[in-house]
């Protein structure tokens, strides 16, 4: 299985939180667009060690802000979180990523 996660079509809304878990052996994303804000708008790519990300710790794999380099990030876990925010000021075109 795997799918597409996006901020959605458009520009992004001001004051977003949104994250997507995604499961199952090793799981990855792999992004394929990149425009955010820099500095001030964020997304966030987490191994967890639970569903809800609360137990057995949550490592950082990448802090991405502004246009960064496309890459690839995989779990040694059975869980990624993919966390993204964003202020009240600009906003950039987006993300997309694929994920397996």
């Amino acid at each position: 299985p795997g799918g597409v996660i996006s901020d959605g079509a458009g520009s992004y809304s001001n004051y977003d939180e949104c994250w997507w878990i995604i499961s199952g052996d090793n799981p990855s994303v792999t992004f394929t667009s990149f425009d955010i804000e820099p500095t001030f708008d964020n997304l966030y790519v987490e191994e967890c060690g639970d569903a809800a990300c609360s137990w057995g710790g949550v490592l950082e794999l990448a802090a991405l802000s502004g246009t960064p380099a496309l890459a690839t990030y995989t779990a040694t876990e059975q869980y990624l979180r993919v966390r993204f925010t964003s202020d009240a000021i600009m906003m950039g075109s987006g993300f997309t990523a694929s994920w397996t």
